[in-house]
């Protein structure tokens, strides 16, 4: 049985996999498994000897209350940390995937993180308006993050997903009606989440 001390061995690779097998993720997903395995390789020392699945568990009960997680924000870390380690291949040379589905311990902390997950109240952001975007986009000097600002606010998009776009993705519409000419835009996600 594989201990926490596991973690602190791993290696991640150097150089960023062209294959096949890597182009199935969104650039978002390898970030975000890179980050949980970076912080997995800085386990402290006193997870070490604990089983793999009661390290991770304690280790994310843990930075939930140093760090103040929302239980949301621990369920996304947790669900992380466990594709990350299932993908392990792709991140680390020469290892092989960690099911942590396997375990139950492990399967039972996150099903616990999930339904205090759900029972917490929903804090929906209020939607920025207008006059908020008109003055962040005034505010900024660099003209490719204002157009991000701006395409992000048109869309309902996600900003990272926003950054994906090519200019080729967006293109300016005219139409004639009995009102007159109404100018639009179309935009095309190929990537991302939105």
């Amino acid at each position: 049985v594989a201990q926490g001390r596991f973690l602190t061995t791993l290696k991640l690779k150097k150089d960023p996999v062209q294959d096949l097998a890597s182009r199935a993720l969104a650039k978002s997903t390898v970030m975000s498994h890179k980050r949980i395995l970076r912080a997995l390789m800085r386990l402290p020392e006193k997870y070490w000897e604990l089983p793999l699945d009661r390290a991770l568990e304690q280790y994310f009960l843990d930075e939930k209350v140093a760090k103040r997680w929302l239980p949301t924000t621990t369920v996304v870390k947790m669900a992380n940390a466990h594709g990350a380690l299932r993908l392990l291949p792709l991140y680390v040379e020469n290892e092989l995937p960690v099911l942590m589905k396997e375990s139950v311990i492990w399967m039972q902390a996150m099903k616990a993180a999930a339904k205090s997950a759900k029972q917490m109240p929903p804090r929906q952001p209020t939607a920025a308006t207008w006059s908020e975007v008109a003055t962040a986009i005034k505010a900024e000097p660099v003209v490719s993050i204002r157009m991000a600002v701006l395409m992000t606010w048109l869309t309902f998009g996600r900003g990272g997903d926003v950054l994906l776009l090519k200019p080729s993705d967006v293109v300016m519409t005219s139409k004639e009606s009995a009102e007159g000419v109404s100018e639009g835009m179309a935009v095309s996600f190929w990537k991302g989440k939105t």
